[in-house]
């Protein structure tokens, strides 16, 4: 049986390097053969960043998104089915045909099993390849036809200033050195080169996960994923970490609800959402967060 000592690692904030922070609160996860560990969340004082730490280790990510990858994680559900994420696909699309009127090439880092290339694939002169550190995701991508680099886009090798745009769409929230994503993915982005990201929003999650309605229906609050979810982001903390990086913020767009959930929660999402998109209008974060931006310097 694999050890909590084996599989988990502590770590300072990955948005500032700021120490000694301790968990506000603590949650429990286990592999069916691993002793239960427990996963900590944090909030860091400096920054405002949110994350995970004690957290999966390189070995615990790699078991995670190898043969569990649909089983223990959320990604493997949103991911594998067209229809949870699809109004994120349509969001995305229409950025790309925006923002890249004449076309280019586009890197899909955290591509998945490929529905988001499937998309760009329909657009006229766009040329995409994907990203993928699932070997399990990665090989279900290049089943469909695509170009697929498999790895950490930080030591990928992809030559410097070779794409037009990136797409990182639900993966910040997943990596264990955010700001390194970023600053790879500026290197292999030309001067004044598109980056689309989304994030889900922390606001938002805690919103309609923690609400007495739905903790009521539950019997407990909801989980933040921390297995797989090493970072939890606001708009304001996302925005920080992609200026970091050296990317400037050009639009800051409120995502729909994606079509993911118990039946009830999907339910609720249709009926409320009416009310959610006026809130969205009148200036009020809620829902998942997308930023369209650009490399500086072009």
């Amino acid at each position: 049986m694999r050890t909590a000592d084996n599989l988990l690692e502590t770590t300072p904030c990955p948005g500032c390097g700021e120490t000694g922070i301790h968990p506000y609160r603590l949650e429990n996860f286990q592999f069916p053969d691993s002793e239960p560990m427990k996963l900590g969340h944090n909030i860091c004082p400096e920054c405002q960043l949110r994350f995970t730490s004690p957290r999966l280790n390189d070995e615990g990510l790699s078991l995670l998104y190898g043969e569990h990858y649909e089983e223990k994680t959320v990604s493997g559900i949103y991911n594998v089915h067209d229809e949870v994420s699809v109004h994120e696909y349509d969001s995305f699309e229409s950025y790309l045909t925006e923002r890249l009127p004449d076309g280019g090439r586009v890197l899909d880092i955290g591509c998945g099993v490929g529905l988001l290339l499937e998309r760009m694939r329909n657009i006229e002169n766009i040329e995409p390849v994907g990203l993928e550190f699932s070997t399990y995701a990665a090989e279900a991508a290049r089943n469909r036809g695509f170009e697929i680099i498999e790895g950490m886009i930080q030591n990928a090798r992809i030559p410097e200033e070779s794409y037009d745009a990136a797409t990182i769409l639900y993966v910040l929230e997943h990596v264990p050195n955010p700001l390194e994503v970023l600053q790879s993915a500026a290197k292999v982005l030309k001067p004044g080169g598109c980056l689309l990201l989304s994030v889900p929003n922390y606001r938002y999650l805690r919103l309609i996960g923690d609400n007495p309605l739905a903790i009521a229906l539950r019997g407990e609050k909801a989980s933040l994923h921390p297995q797989e979810h090493l970072l939890n982001y606001t708009p304001d903390s996302i925005s920080r970490l992609v200026e970091k990086a050296g990317f400037e913020v050009l639009d800051t767009q409120m995502a729909r609800p994606l079509n993911a959930g118990p039946a009830y929660i999907q339910v609720a999402k249709k009926l409320l959402y009416g009310g959610v998109k006026l809130a969205q209008m009148a200036g009020y974060q809620i829902g998942g967060i997308h930023l369209i931006c650009r490399k500086k310097g072009a």
